[in-house]
């Protein structure tokens, strides 16, 4: 009993582009979930989650190395020498490998699904990474979305969605599922077991087969609000990356159309699809359930759930037309806002003195993950200076704090955001022309008004600007580069698809 209780398996699932329409957190009523809800019923339920950026890559490295960007500087698209900067650096992965266990992976765990790329990035770390391919290709089909197609850059993977009837064998995530399901039988048990998973959907395109879109059918879905940015008088910084995002050209995807143009939010509208775009999104993820379903119960047949624990998050959310914005890339709760489940063992749970699987509604950063494992595991802690994980252990139960402190989110240098209690205080730029928002979700859950003007908030907003000053004090310089609102994407010549 005394090795279960310090070396339990891990069952460790990433998902990408998953915001809050689940069934636990209610974010849309549509939403259909019933595996990870019936996980959430088993686990401690972080339900006000933040992503340490709406971008996957860099949100998938604060993560696996449990820092934090204002730390890391990780925190744009311009990470390409992240190794070198940040080494000599250990993972989730790498740790639990060190610490005997047996490591196997497949799918997106990182940003690139190659098993060449993670165990380059991830060295040390994997007994086992299995190449899961690409996805099953819409070229040649009819178009499933009234528009789509992106002349200027035909390499990314399309904004569109809609049925695509291809074996269940062919997609990424099945093959994923398929690799990791058979370890869990197979896997000598003379060691503990790391298994991760990734899962690429709910990522564009939302194709998925057409049978997982049958709940979905008929009906209104509810959608929006439909709320414009410049006309709420948000931040010149966050409105121009909303634009600049979505200044696309937009073809007919029907023989004999003119061309109609606008930016996607604009011809989402016109052509009345929004609705058919949050069904096939709403499709995706319960597409993504559906495999982490048979994950699960891979898990349980084999044997390993009473001495497994589970960790499910997602990378960053993602907007479907609030703020009149499709994709991520904002520093608003759409994109911030993650599910993050922590299922512990009871066995596990009991001997540390922890209570039974609940919510815990504070605001926690998925950064934590790193050191939550560790807490429970009884790994040690990486001595680098960029790691800075704390474990959420202390959060659960009893004797847990009243307050806790502000969680840290961002993107591009110099934009951050702070979510503590029910308020986000987000500044854009310093000095005399930096802007900012501040938001109460006890009055105001779809952000519609600033507050950072009201009166009535001076102190809140005070205190957390003070707040985020202390925690810049010691940040990379790099980080803190004003970038003027120079683009939401963070990178030339790319759209916010293809991440």
């Amino acid at each position: 009993m005394e090795a279960t209780l310090t070396r339990p398996d891990i069952l460790f699932v990433a998902i990408d582009d998953m915001n809050d329409w689940t069934g636990w957190l209610g974010g849309h009523p549509w939403a259909r979930t019933p595996n990870l809800d019936a996980l959430a019923a088993q686990s401690f339920r972080f339900n006000r989650a933040m992503c340490p950026t709406p971008y996957c890559k860099t949100s998938r490295l604060n993560v696996m190395l449990g820092t934090s960007p204002h730390v890391s500087g990780l925190i744009s698209k311009d990470v390409a020498d992240w190794m070198s900067t940040l080494a000599p650096y250990r993972t989730i992965a790498g740790t639990a490998h060190g610490e005997g266990y047996h490591t196997v992976g497949a799918g997106k765990l990182w940003h690139s699904v190659m098993p060449k790329v993670v165990l380059r990035e991830d060295p040390d770390a994997w007994d086992e990474f299995f190449d899961v391919g690409t996805n099953p290709s819409a070229e040649g089909e009819p178009a499933s979305a009234i528009y789509r197609g992106w002349p200027a850059n035909p390499n990314p993977a399309p904004f569109d969605w809609g049925g695509l009837d291809r074996p269940m064998n062919d997609w990424r995530d099945a093959k994923a599922v398929r690799h990791i399901s058979e370890k869990l039988f197979t896997v000598p048990r003379d060691k503990p077991l790391f298994a991760g998973v990734g899962f690429n959907k709910p990522h564009l395109p939302w194709q998925v087969p057409p049978e997982f879109a049958a709940p979905f059918l008929g009906g209104d879905i509810p959608v929006g609000p439909d709320i414009d940015p410049a006309a709420a008088r948000l931040p010149r910084t966050a409105v121009d990356w909303v634009k600049k995002m979505a200044n696309f050209v937009y073809w007919p995807g029907r023989a004999g159309e003119p061309p109609v143009r606008g930016t996607r939010h604009e011809v989402i509208k016109q052509s009345g699809q929004w609705a058919e775009a949050a069904r096939w999104y709403l499709a995706s993820i319960y597409w993504t359930d559906f495999m982490f379903g048979l994950v699960w119960a891979a898990l349980k047949n084999a044997g390993r759930d009473e001495n497994t624990i589970v960790v499910v998050w997602t990378d960053h959310g993602h907007h479907l037309g609030e703020m009149q914005h499709w994709g991520k890339y904002t520093l608003w709760e759409r994109s911030l806002r993650v599910p993050f489940l922590v299922r512990v063992p009871e066995a596990i749970r009991k001997a540390r003195g922890l209570p039974p699987p609940c919510a815990i509604e504070t605001p926690v950063s998925t950064t934590s993950t790193f050191a939550t494992l560790a807490d429970l595991c009884g790994w040690p802690v990486p001595d680098h200076p960029a790691y800075c994980s704390r474990s959420l252990l202390p959060l659960i139960g009893r004797d847990a704090p009243s307050e806790a402190a502000p969680v840290l989110s961002a993107w591009n240098p110099g934009n951050w955001s702070l979510r503590w209690d029910h308020y986000r205080y987000t500044r854009y730029g310093s000095g005399p022309a930096r802007e900012e928002e501040l938001y109460d979700y006890a009055v105001d859950p779809h952000e519609t008004t600033n507050r950072v003007t009201d009166k009535a908030y001076d102190q809140v907003r005070a205190r957390l600007s003070a707040t985020l000053d202390e925690m810049l004090v010691n940040a990379p310089a790099a980080a803190l580069v004003d970038t003027g609102g120079k683009g939401g994407r963070g990178g030339k010549g790319r759209r916010d698809d293809d991440d």
